[in-house]
């Protein structure tokens, strides 16, 4: 790198070393960590307790204390580099009172990320899954039926009186402006509805 070089040149010409060619403490960790103010890495005590599951891509370690899918259930087609493949589960369903490096999104460090990360995050939609469908239905059902005969209970006892009185017409329902004697006429003064 360019920092490198400047420093062994200047090295070279006798010239103080710069600050920048000096080696890192933690030299094996990765670039974000070795810029971070962090005193604890996680990583090496992660691959210790979990030696089996870890892979590196590209020389990254990816660290997982997650299962990951068998291989004879969902093969890889080889296309996303020797990336892990971490099953299709929601992080809402982990334990809320578990300890994660991110608490919100309850996710480790390092922990390889689904491809479909934006739907088994911690903000997806909620999987409601504490009833069955045939218990829903069985719980809509009742409540139409519920609400069916509660209707009809009160259809079948109240009256059936009209809540207002209807409009009543002067000259006997206005027969002569509507037409005539055979015309449908409007309702006279003082006559009882059928």
């Amino acid at each position: 790198m360019l920092a490198k070089r400047l420093a062994t040149s200047a090295a070279a010409l006798g010239a103080r070393p710069l600050l920048a060619a000096r080696p890192l403490a933690g030299a094996g960790l990765q670039l974000h960590q070795k810029r971070t103010i962090f005193e604890h890495h996680p990583i090496p005590e992660l691959e210790k307790q979990y030696k089996e599951s870890v892979a590196y891509v590209d020389g990254v370690p990816i660290v997982s204390n997650r299962p990951t899918v068998p291989e004879e259930l969902h093969p890889d087609p080889g296309m996303n580099g020797g990336y892990v493949n971490p099953p299709f589960e929601s992080r809402a369903k982990r334990d809320p009172y578990g300890t994660y490096w991110d608490q919100q999104g309850r996710r480790n460090f390092g922990e390889p990320v689904h491809e479909d990360d934006d739907l088994l995050g911690r903000f997806m939609l909620h999987d409601y899954d504490y009833a069955t469908p045939s218990f829903a239905m069985k719980g809509w059902a009742i409540f139409i039926s519920t609400v069916l005969a509660i209707t009809g209970g009160v259809y079948m006892i109240m009256p059936s009186e009209k809540p207002f009185v209807e409009r009543e017409f002067p000259f006997n329902g206005l027969e002569k402006e509507l037409g005539g004697k055979f015309a449908v006429r409007a309702r006279a003064e003082g006559e009882t509805s059928a």
